[in-house]
């Protein structure tokens, strides 16, 4: 079978894969995420039938401003450049960034200009304008897009920013649902809001598993769990987060602020478990980790930063090959990204024991040649 311009060949049952839409997302990135949906991606434009295999990109915490406290977000400008000009080169079905889009929320830092948080957003826009137009751009609200308790007014906020804080899209058959995980993390202050977004999911998954999707994912910014599914809200339990500031002084964070609690979390992985959606994807923990749920046959995909690094990562995201029967996937610093990506190829790395590729306990083994291939 001869290879067409765009297309590649799945290596298991030679369906030709589209590698990107030809469809044009760049005219309206910052409105297309509207009515629970997401335009350009949805059963009316095909995107629910499975034609074959195809990757993507899972980015987190591009952070503007945070590695300089909100002084600039010049480090961020440069960092988030670099993902946009691998994206570019890559070409993936889609990019996806899990949350805190920028540093600045009113209500973390009062005492601040307001308007700090205008030139962040201004800047992370302008950044991310230059990502090829056929490439779709996925945002997900983090905390520090709606605040770690969210009102109606951070969220209003963030929805005239960036779109809807959840709603659902299609790619290729396989049907992705966008949560906003902070209303899960603390519904105190929308406790309504939060119970129409639980109540929401659950009709998506059973609308995706009616609809025969080929794999049904979940992205959100917040962990559902770090160590094991039922893990309590005892610091003591899973550890804490350490890190070393610019000032020298070490910050000490408790891991249960990163997770979500466990009731609320298993309300998730429960409806997860009854309609087979098997990967969640997130950030916010600014380290990378791959934990799984047996008891709920869920992986949970924590990915570091594109941004400021907490643990011994560096900036970078993930790249995930999405084949019928499975996923495939690695992050990578932006020193070692791929310049390919082979369809074509299966990994012995797989879901199940795969870890960071460039995490601080491992070794890329590619990083010597000049040709990275994933």
């Amino acid at each position: 079978m001869k290879k067409k311009i765009g297309v590649v060949v799945d290596g298991n049952n030679g369906e030709m894969v589209n590698a990107i839409t030809t469809r044009d997302f760049g005219n309206d990135r910052w409105v297309a995420a509207s009515q629970r949906r997401f335009n350009g991606l949805g059963e009316t434009e095909g995107e629910s039938v499975w034609r074959g295999s195809f990757f993507f990109a899972q980015l987190a915490d591009t952070q503007f401003g945070a590695i300089e406290q909100n002084l600039t977000d010049a480090p961020e400008i440069e960092l988030a450049t670099k993902a946009i000009e691998t994206l570019n080169k890559l070409q993936p079905k889609y990019a996806i960034i899990c949350g805190d889009l920028v540093n600045h929320v009113p209500e973390m830092y009062p005492k601040e200009d307001p308007n700090i948080r205008n030139l962040q957003v201004a800047n992370f826009k302008k950044v991310m304008e230059k990502l090829d137009c056929k490439i779709p751009l996925v945002c997900v609200c983090g905390n520090h897009d709606v605040d770690n308790s969210p009102t109606s007014h951070t969220i209003s906020r963030y929805v005239s920013e960036f779109g809807d804080d959840y709603f659902t899209f299609w790619t290729g058959g396989v049907c992705n649902i966008v949560l906003n995980s902070n209303t899960y993390y603390d519904p105190a202050n929308c406790q309504d809001y939060h119970n129409a977004q639980h109540l929401w999911l659950e009709e998506e998954l059973k609308s995706a598993r009616a609809a025969n999707a080929q794999h049904i994912m979940v992205f959100c910014h917040h962990p559902l769990w770090l160590v094991h599914p039922n893990e309590t809200e005892d610091p003591e339990e899973i550890g804490f987060l350490e890190f070393t500031v610019k000032s020298g002084a070490v910050i000490k964070i408790p891991n249960t602020y990163f997770h979500i609690e466990k009731e609320r979390r298993l309300q998730i992985l429960s409806l997860m478990k009854k309609y087979n959606a098997k990967y969640v994807f997130s950030g916010h923990w600014h380290k990378n980790l791959i934990v799984k749920s047996e008891e709920h046959d869920v992986t949970n995909y924590v990915t570091s930063a594109v941004g400021l690094q907490l643990g011994g990562d560096k900036p970078g995201y993930r790249l995930v090959k999405v084949f019928d029967d499975d996923i495939e996937q690695e992050y990578f610093s932006f020193e070692e990204m791929p310049t390919s990506v082979d369809l074509t190829k299966r990994n012995s790395k797989t879901l199940n024991n795969s870890d960071s590729c460039c995490s601080s306990n491992s070794t890329c083994s590619r990083k010597q040649s000049n040709e990275i291939i994933f």
